[in-house]
């Protein structure tokens, strides 16, 4: 009789291409008469489709979560084949499905994908409403009260579509936060912690950074996620997820937009070129806080190490009712199949969110897990600062707005803030682009 680590084998998932689809299949096919023959009591019978376009690590780590599935398949009832395509390749892919005429087109049984992409591919009727699988009443299959006040709330809002579907599950993902200098801030009497809840209380930390000789008071790319975060913090809806088009004609939006472009001029805020020279520029001394992703602050430490030691800290970006925390991730969605592929889909989206799994794809990647897990680092500076981006922000997050006209949008954005670094008039730049932002219909993202 064959152990269970033999019913089925690990390696499964390592079919990289869709050339490959048809030698995956055919594999499978002989691996499930061979368990039958050897007497796996519920050898596999179902084989689930996965499409990705992660790269590096994230593809890695993915590839062995991957392989712990397929290690048990006999208890979960399915095989999962892994087939990675680049982003521009997976976006034509679905893109060509939600075309008219090509309701034919094939689809995988799972794939993670930009919420941009998740949000039209719902629209055009390619996807699976999850919420009754995480509302079902079976233990195995659905999320009771007491695992959902486990997870971030991102984890229930971030596939949240306007009309209230759940198009889909966040995997990981990053959020936006300041990591300071504490001494810069408040000299060295360094508490443990600086506290900047509110935009007066940002100005008066920074005024007391220039008086300790610091450059600037924050470095960022000065792009179209900064132009889009200050709005936010500063009360401004600066999408509209309802029509899908970018408001900058508001009074919100203009204070906003003049604000930055001050803080820009007088040295407040500081763009950063390069992640390399800012991280640079932080390390000595030069700025007092770096407005960065979380996914940045380990790359960020490796720099700050070579200098002498600073008191570190996260803080979010203040807003005016909560902290402005962005977050992006790509969506989990299960596309058109048979019900019971559907289910099998869902329940390894499910099981990535277990506590092993998600504390698995947090260590290895750097990237948020989906709950509250104990964490783990050999150095005490990074575990401080995972720490208190787990506690303190992530359960902030606001999730990106789920609509088709995403990527337009944000090149909208990114127009703004290349004027603003040009030193135009705000006045100018909303003239040259409310055009744009008023206008554009159902968006073709920009090559």
């Amino acid at each position: 009789m064959p152990t269970r680590e033999q019913c089925p084998s690990r390696r499964l998932n390592r079919h990289g291409v869709a050339t490959r689809q048809r030698r995956t299949t055919a594999f499978t096919a002989v691996l499930v008469v061979s368990l039958s023959v050897l007497g796996c009591a519920n050898p596999p019978t179902k084989q689930l489709v996965l499409w990705h376009a992660l790269e590096g690590r994230q593809a890695r780590a993915l590839e062995q979560l991957v392989d712990r599935w397929n290690a048990q398949a006999w208890q979960h009832g399915a095989v999962i084949v892994v087939e990675r395509h680049a982003p521009a390749q997976l976006e034509a892919r679905f893109r060509l499905a939600n075309g008219a005429g090509s309701a034919s087109a094939p689809l995988p049984d799972l794939a993670l994908l930009p919420a941009h992409l998740a949000a039209l591919s719902f629209e055009r009727g390619l996807l699976h409403d999850l919420g009754p699988l995480i509302d079902s009443a079976d233990a195995k299959v659905g999320w009771n009260l007491d695992e959902r006040s486990q997870l971030f709330p991102f984890m229930l809002s971030a596939g949240r579509d306007r009309r209230g579907a759940l198009i889909g599950v966040p995997h990981g993902g990053v959020l936006r936060l300041l990591l300071v200098n504490l001494r810069a801030f408040v000299g060295d009497a360094a508490p443990s912690e600086l506290a900047i809840g509110d935009w007066p209380a940002l100005q008066r930390a920074c005024t007391s950074a220039f008086e300790r000789g610091v450059a600037a008071c924050i470095s960022a790319r000065l792009d179209g996620t900064l132009v889009e975060e200050w709005l936010i913090a500063h009360g401004a809806l600066a999408f509209d997820a309802t029509s899908g088009q970018v408001l900058l004609e508001t009074p919100a939006a203009r204070i906003a937009l003049e604000d930055l472009a001050q803080s820009v001029n007088e040295g407040i805020v500081v763009g950063a070129f390069s992640p390399q020279q800012q991280f640079a520029d932080f390390a000595e001394g030069r700025h007092a806080a770096m407005l960065i992703w979380s996914s940045d602050v380990q790359a960020a430490l490796s720099t700050a190490r070579l200098q002498a030691a600073i008191p570190l800290a996260v803080q979010p970006l203040p807003g005016l009712s909560r902290p402005t925390v962005q977050y992006r991730a790509p969506l989990w969605v299960a596309p058109r199949a048979p019900r019971e592929q559907v289910r099998l889909a869902w329940l390894f989206i499910r099981w990535l969110t277990e506590p092993e799994q998600t504390q698995f794809w947090h260590q290895q990647t750097g990237e948020l897990p989906a709950r509250l897990v104990d964490v783990r680092d050999d150095a005490a500076v990074s575990l401080a600062l995972r720490q208190q981006t787990l506690l303190q922000l992530a359960r902030w997050a606001q999730p990106e707005p789920l609509h088709p006209n995403r990527p337009c949008a944000q090149a909208i954005f990114e127009e703004v803030a290349q004027r603003l670094l040009d030193r135009q008039p705000v006045t100018t730049t909303l003239e040259a682009v409310q055009a744009k932002a008023k206008g554009f219909g159902p968006c073709v993202p920009p090559q």
